[in-house]
């Protein structure tokens, strides 16, 4: 290991196996090197190219699943280990016998991995902020996605009707603006600037309340979309109920429902802003509503465009 013969302390202990790893956790979760950092040894990671080395005897080995730990060999950036004899092993699953051979193990490189936390429904908030200052002190650099999310607001009897069938769906809807986020932050983050965006819009067609709820069209698509309980925002990211690439659905009971009143969308949804306020940017949902007049059949398969 870096040089430096470890075969006489292996025969001293006689061990069993010998195991190398860059990696904290190992069969399941178990640590077989331990956390405790000394004058020659420290904590293991994947990120610092080492590579640790460590020796099981039988009974350690049986106890590791317990919290058993192995023996320190060794903690270096380059392992020769030669023998002497055919060592029956695996390879891919198939069985082979390893001839007398020179093996070396050095660490090769890394890259950035997208990581996605594992959302626990009964994680205490306490627990989750804990968790986050952990990840603000890790020096590993945050590869967290920031993505420009159309927003869209649906009716209630649009989304009863159409909830089975997305797109048509999204036809009812009616887009608010595009917030800007990670695309694993938590839902309440996402309701915090969706919420603003509804105070600030200058032409809704309605008026809007803070009871409206998120639509879920991605973690049971065949099954259709559903809307996503308020209790359950602090535990849901934004890709877990949404393509980050389309856009975020919304679902208010305020707006009114394009396919019940399709005879008086043009008397009675105004898109105009008042006089003197700003004129905002239209998007492609904004100009798609304002050029065509659409009435959804909600009897038909197909839309009649006027």
């Amino acid at each position: 290991c870096d040089g430096v013969d470890i075969t006489p302390r292996i025969k001293e202990l006689k061990l069993h196996c010998i195991l190398f790893h860059n990696i904290t956790y190992y069969a399941g979760g178990t640590i077989p090197w331990g956390s405790e950092v000394t004058a020659d040894s420290v904590k293991p990671s994947c990120c610092d190219g080492l590579i640790e080395v460590l020796g099981f005897t039988t009974a350690t080995l049986a106890a590791l699943q317990m919290g058993g730990k192995g023996e320190r060999l060794a903690q270096c950036s380059q392992v020769n280990v030669t023998t002497y004899k055919a060592i029956p092993m695996q390879v891919d699953g198939e069985p082979c016998l390893l001839a007398p051979s020179h093996i070396s193990l050095t660490f090769h490189s890394k890259v950035p991995m997208l990581r996605r936390e594992k959302k626990i429904a009964c994680t205490p908030n306490l627990i989750r902020r804990n968790t986050r200052t952990d990840k603000r002190d890790s020096q590993v650099q945050s590869t967290s996605l920031i993505v420009h999310l159309p927003v869209i607001v649906v009716g209630r009897h649009d989304y009863d009707t159409y909830k089975d069938a997305i797109e048509r769906l999204k036809d009812t809807a009616f887009e608010i603006g595009v917030i800007s986020l990670e695309s694993e932050s938590d839902l309440d983050v996402a309701r915090a600037l969706i919420q603003k965006l509804l105070d600030d819009h200058p032409c809704l067609p309605y008026e809007p309340g803070k009871e409206w709820r998120f639509l879920d069209y991605v973690t049971n698509a065949e099954e259709g979309t559903f809307r996503v309980s308020r209790a359950q925002e602090r535990v849901q990211s934004v890709s877990d109920i949404c393509n980050p690439d389309e856009c975020l659905l919304i679902l208010d009971d305020a707006f009114p429902s394009i396919t019940t009143r399709s005879a008086a969308i043009g008397s009675d949804l105004v898109f105009a802003p008042p006089v003197g306020a700003p004129q905002p940017q239209h998007t492609l949902m904004q100009r798609r509503i304002s050029e065509t007049l659409r009435i959804v059949l909600s009897s038909e398969a197909q839309e009649t465009h006027l």
